[in-house]
Order: structure tokens, then C-alpha cells, then sequence
């Protein structure tokens, strides 16, 4: 089993990217705030932000210590992973942030999480124009409710800044490899054709 992430600022692809992928030994893994918000919508509703990031981290822990002795053959594909829990509270200065980095420490150091093998890191440059499909993407109810898509470019810089920390402190800053597109359909493709060609590099 190959365990790669999808991690980044908000609206740089990464969804679009998992929607795209169309091979029979690749699985995919939705965004874990999107089934936490279906689960429970009524914690973003009342805004309750705490206790909504609480509950994601723990879906995202839960969902990948279900593959930790898994021994198929297949490549497993997060839509952001527990690194990018991290870094979201770390920006929201969330007071569960201490307890969740030990949670993860402790679970990769005892193997009941594996770590991955590859985390692509899908930035956007904070000078980027906003295109049509990067505003209308902003415009989502889920966005809104978790990120201040009205200062889009500070979210963009702060969040490298504080995952770039994460996965020096986690020991993982050689898994990352980091890729920019432009944010059209367009650029999204062509960034996302050679992501595909390494994933199919670790097939079997």
C-alpha cells in the first residue's frame, strides 16, 4: 500500500485533482471537513469553529489508522490529511493544537499510523490574479465558514508558512513535493497530468 496527501491552501486544486483521477488501483478520500460538515452542520452553523476542527481531526485519525496494516496493492489518496488539520489550527490559534500534534506524534512513532509517502503540496502564488474559477470557489458556504476568503492572499501565505513548519517538526519535510498551477481548468490539467504520471510511477 502506497499512502500519498493532497495538501494546500484553499481552492488550489486539490479536490479537483482526486475528482480527475480514473484508475482501478488508485482509491481516493474525500476532504475530511466535508463529511465532518454533513455529519454535523449544525457546528459550523452556530459557530462553533472549535469544536468543528476537533471533530475533523479526529475523522481524518480515524479513517487513516483504518490502512495503517493494510496489505493491498492499491494507492490510497487523501484530499488533505492530519498535517493540514494541524496547520488550520495553528492558524486559528486553537487551544486543542498541542494535544492533536502529540496525538500524531505518538501515533507514528507506535506505527498505529503510517506515514506518507508522498505529500504533494499544490500552491498558488499570492500574486496570482483571481481567475473566474478561483472566486467562484471562494464563494463556498464550507470556505466561508472556516477561512477568511475575503483576505484570500494573507490565507495563501500563512497557510505554507505554518504547514512548511509542521512538516519539518514531524520529521516528513522530504515527502513533500511541491507544484503550482494557475488557477483555470486549464492550469489545474496540465498540473494535474504530471501528478497522475507519478502516481502511476508507484503502481504495481
Amino acid at each position: 500500500m502506497k499512502k500519498i496527501c493532497i495538501s494546500g491552501p484553499a481552492v488550489s486544486g486539490k479536490t479537483y485533482a482526486i475528482e480527475h483521477i480514473n484508475n482501478p488501483n488508485v482509491l481516493t478520500y474525500p476532504e475530511s471537513s466535508r463529511k465532518v460538515n454533513c455529519i454535523y452542520p449544525e457546528l459550523l452553523k452556530s459557530g462553533n469553529i472549535e469544536e468543528f476542527r476537533k471533530k475533523v481531526c479526529q475523522f481524518q485519525i480515524d479513517i487513516e489508522m483504518m490502512l495503517t496494516n493494510s496489505n493491498d496493492n492499491m494507492i490510497h489518496i487523501f484530499d488533505r490529511g492530519v498535517i493540514d488539520n494541524l496547520t488550520f489550527l495553528t492558524l486559528q490559534d486553537d487551544k486543542n493544537f498541542t494535544s492533536e500534534m502529540s496525538k500524531v506524534i505518538d501515533y507514528y512513532k507506535s506505527g498505529t499510523l503510517k506515514p506518507y509517502d508522498i505529500i504533494f503540496y499544490f500552491d498558488i502564488s499570492p500574486f496570482t490574479k483571481p481567475t473566474a474559477m478561483l472566486l467562484d470557489a471562494l464563494e463556498d458556504p464550507l470556505r466561508k465558514s472556516t477561512i477568511n476568503t475575503n483576505n484570500f492572499k494573507e490565507h495563501i501565505v500563512d497557510f505554507r508558512n505554518s504547514f512548511i513548519d509542521m512538516v519539518n517538526f514531524l520529521g516528513l519535510a522530504d515527502k513533500v513535493r511541491v507544484t503550482s498551477a494557475y488557477p483555470t481548468p486549464e492550469g489545474y490539467s496540465e498540473r494535474n497530468n504530471l501528478i497522475y504520471e507519478i502516481i502511476k510511477e508507484g503502481l504495481p
